[in-house]
């Protein structure tokens, strides 16, 4: 649409990636790096690029809109947290809608959320009508944040 507008999406990672348990028919153990170019194949190589909505063309501007918004009652979306230790001694929240407890993992599709600076608990409102759209459709699919 507007191709001056639009950002290469790059996802960078430790060598020594960490790896996550994938329930299937066996539980197996992969690259999170792996898992995601193999379930989100538009984010990897040269088609993946990101075109922000044009009311907001900047990262800036996206992070003032969802600090300063207020989002309380919208969407009541139900996560479960969990901790992902990485190798050089990081950790990374990972938020998890339906919650593993309630919804084991399946080969229901998996929708990756990507935000910036203000994600967790101050989403943006098109992230939580991404997540509330996509999660309790009639397919139903996973998301994680």
């Amino acid at each position: 649409m507007f191709p001056f507008l639009s950002s290469p999406v790059k996802i960078y990672s430790n060598p020594e990636t960490v790896k996550i348990n994938v329930r299937g028919k066996e539980t197996e153990e992969i690259k999170l790096l792996d898992y995601i170019s193999e379930k989100c194949p538009s984010l990897v190589g040269k088609n993946a690029v990101y075109y922000p909505t044009l009311w907001l063309p900047s990262g800036h501007l996206q992070s003032a809109y969802a600090a300063f918004a207020n989002f309380e009652g919208i969407h009541l979306i139900n996560y479960e947290r969990k901790f992902v230790e990485t190798p050089d001694g990081g950790q990374i929240a990972v938020d998890w809608t339906p919650p593993i407890s309630q919804k084991p993992f399946d080969n229901t599709p998996t929708i990756v959320v990507l935000h910036g600076l203000t994600g967790g608990e101050k989403r943006s409102k098109q992230i939580l009508e991404t997540i509330e759209d996509d999660t309790s459709s009639s397919e139903g699919s996973t998301a994680v944040d």
